[in-house]
């Protein structure tokens, strides 16, 4: 992956990364190229020089794998720590460097020591990947509403219960979004405490994530501002999906609120590489094939006959 060189093309017009695992590669080059950068960044600010300038001061080897080490260690931290700031469905590679940034930014404000946001945002949009839609000058994440309801709400519980947190959801509906008609399910609930490597100061946060599905017919998407892909017809079932990671504060504000909602020119988008990819032709088939199963059946067919 380190040796995918930065290029929007890999990324946007090479039909090989269309393939998961390949396209996976995308994101470690970027990753690894941040690293890279970051990791210069550091040795250059303790006072070592490019190897073509004469005269430059050097470090001591052990030195410079020390501070590699301990780049590395932080990063992957960082690394693993934003699926808690993510979307729980459709996370796009925007959305990860999103929250990779804002995550790290709660942790570690000062980033003076690596400059590593900034090398993130730069690895990132040289693969062609920009931070989020949402997502504020520098890439992180909006805060939630200041409008929001914490009556009745039980810090204690609001720690470990998925049912007070359900409940917090549906009290505040309408302020974040979420669609009144769509299944909704809180998946977990996760007190969190995280610690800067820098300089040991501790945050503690929890950390809920919830889906949301709604079932429609296809001339039905429109209710939910969904557009139908050319070619899908009016009857064929839809299951949309949504949901989002909610980060409360110690006292239990809400801090973030990241997601995707059922409906939107973003599931508009989801839903027309679904039916491209031919995700409900499969459906179709299947259904094609049941019906003709019964049909042989029907007319006096033999087992050996009948196949899937």
């Amino acid at each position: 992956s380190g040796q995918i060189k930065p290029s929007p093309q890999w990324y946007r017009d090479e039909p090989a990364f269309e393939e998961s695992h390949r396209r996976g590669e995308i994101l470690v080059a970027a990753v690894l190229h941040a690293f890279v950068s970051a990791w210069r960044h550091r040795l250059l600010g303790m006072g070592a020089e490019s190897a073509s300038l004469d005269g430059g001061k050097t470090l001591d080897r052990e030195r410079v794998v020390e501070e590699g080490a301990t780049l590395a260690a932080t990063l992957l931290t960082t690394a693993i720590r934003a699926l808690d700031y993510a979307p729980t469905v459709d996370l796009k590679f925007g959305d990860y460097l999103s929250a990779v940034l804002t995550g790290d930014r709660e942790v570690r404000p000062d980033d003076k020591k690596y400059d590593l946001r900034q090398r993130l945002r730069e690895a990132f949009a040289s693969y062609g990947i920009p931070p989020g839609d949402v997502a504020g000058t520098d890439g992180t994440w909006p805060h939630a509403p200041e409008s929001l309801r914490y009556s009745g709400v039980h810090l204690a519980s609001l720690q470990h219960d998925p049912d007070e947190v359900f409940r917090f959801l549906w009290d505040n509906h309408g302020d974040l979004g979420l669609n009144e008609d769509a299944y909704t399910r809180v998946l977990s609930v996760r007190p969190c405490l995280r610690v800067d490597p820098d300089d040991g100061f501790t945050l503690h946060e929890t950390v809920a994530q919830y889906v949301q599905i709604r079932r429609l017919r296809a001339d039905e998407l429109k209710r939910v501002n969904v557009r139908r892909p050319d070619g899908m017809s009016p009857d064929t079932e839809v299951t949309l999906y949504g949901g989002a990671a909610l980060v409360f504060d110690e006292f239990g504000r809400l801090k973030y609120h990241v997601g995707k909602s059922v409906g939107g020119e973003d599931q508009s988008e989801q839903l027309q590489q679904r039916w491209e990819s031919g995700e409900f032709e499969t459906d179709r088939r299947r259904i094609r094939r049941f019906a003709a199963l019964h049909l042989r059946r029907a007319a006096g067919a033999t087992a050996r006959k009948e196949e899937w």
